[in-house]
Order: C-alpha cells, then sequence, then structure tokens
C-alpha cells in the first residue's frame, strides 16, 4: 500500500500546475467580461484539478517525509481548493472580487510549494568556489571545514529535520551514517 500511496502521490506535480492554468484562464475570461460556457468550464475543470492536487499532495507529503514545514502549504491549497469550488457558484456580480481572491491563492500557495520543492528564495552558498587552499588542515576538522558546507548547500533543502526526501536527513554525522529507507549511503571506512 505504501508503494501506491508514492506512486500515486508523485502526480501531484501533474495536478498542481493544471489548477494554476485553467483557474488563471478562468480568471482571464471573467475579466475580458467573457460570460457562458468558457467561463464555466474554465472554472469548473479548475475547481475538480484542485480537488485532484489537493488529493495527491496530501499522499506525496505522507511519502516524502515532509513535516511541519507543509503546515502553511497544506491550509493555502485547501483555501484554494475551497475558494475555486465557490467560485463555480459565484453569481455573476461577485466573479471578478472571487477571482481577486483566487488569484491571490494562487500566488501564495505556489509560492509556499516552490519553496517545500526548491527550498527558500535565500542566495545559496557559494560551494562551487570552496578553497581549500584556504583551510587550515592541521586544526580543520574535516566533516565540518570541507564536507558540511557542501552538504548545506546542495542537500540541505531536501534531507533536513523538516523535509526527509527518502526517508534519509544530512544534516549530522550520525543521520548520515544512519542512512534512509533505501539503507545505508556511506560505509565507514
Amino acid at each position: 500500500m505504501e508503494k501506491l500511496v508514492e506512486f500515486v502521490g508523485r502526480f501531484h506535480p501533474l495536478f498542481v500546475h493544471l489548477p494554476i492554468g485553467i483557474l488563471l484562464i478562468g480568471v482571464l475570461f471573467i475579466w475580458l467580461n467573457e460570460s457562458g460556457r468558457a467561463v464555466k468550464i474554465a472554472l469548473a475543470v479548475g475547481a475538480f484539478t484542485a480537488v485532484t492536487s489537493v488529493a495527491t499532495g496530501l499522499l506525496l507529503a505522507q511519502s516524502e517525509g515532509y513535516s511541519s514545514e507543509v503546515s502553511y502549504h497544506k491550509w493555502g491549497r485547501h483555501s484554494l481548493m475551497i475558494a475555486s469550488l465557490a467560485l463555480c457558484f459565484t453569481p455573476a456580480q461577485f466573479l471578478k472580487a472571487g477571482s481577486v481572491v483566487v488569484t491571490l491563492l494562487v500566488f501564495v500557495t505556489g509560492h509556499l510549494g516552490g519553496t517545500l520543492t526548491h527550498g527558500p528564495l535565500i542566495a545559496e552558498p557559494e560551494v562551487g568556489n570552496l578553497d581549500v587552499s584556504k583551510i587550515d588542515f592541521t586544526k580543520a576538522v574535516f566533516y565540518d571545514d570541507a564536507i558540511k558546507p557542501v552538504l548545506e548547500a546542495r542537500c540541505y533543502s531536501c534531507h533536513n529535520e523538516a523535509k526527509q526526501k527518502g526517508g534519509l536527513r544530512l544534516d549530522s554525522e550520525d543521520l548520515i551514517l544512519k542512512g534512509g529507507k533505501n539503507g545505508k549511503v556511506i560505509t565507514p571506512g
């Protein structure tokens, strides 16, 4: 069952991008004062894909080892799903106001989801320019001075206390040696 949850959860990116595009097309139609079937179809399909996005997102969060950092994104995606469903039944005179709410929720929830996937929007340390000639190897702690900066820049965003893809944490020596759900990643010696 765990493999099925993981398999279905991996469709989340597909179902995430569909509601974003379709809902924003529906919003564009609303603001262009289009009426009728095109708006109703775009909103209905966008709302349906928002529901599937939430369902697959819940499965993905279970299988990928996310923790508390999912909370804000979860509330955003649930709010977006409810707002997009409500927009389908909103009277014409309130469509523009509702479309503003849906658009804001798309941007906020998308940003929070992107932060989960790609890490926060901060400058990464320049690991490519790690100058080993500046390391005093007589006083250096090899892991802290040579290995940890590389892991911080390239690995911590997916393998840390809050998010453990593959059940693997790389933010301490002990946890690196412990490995992940597929076993050990390093064998001492």
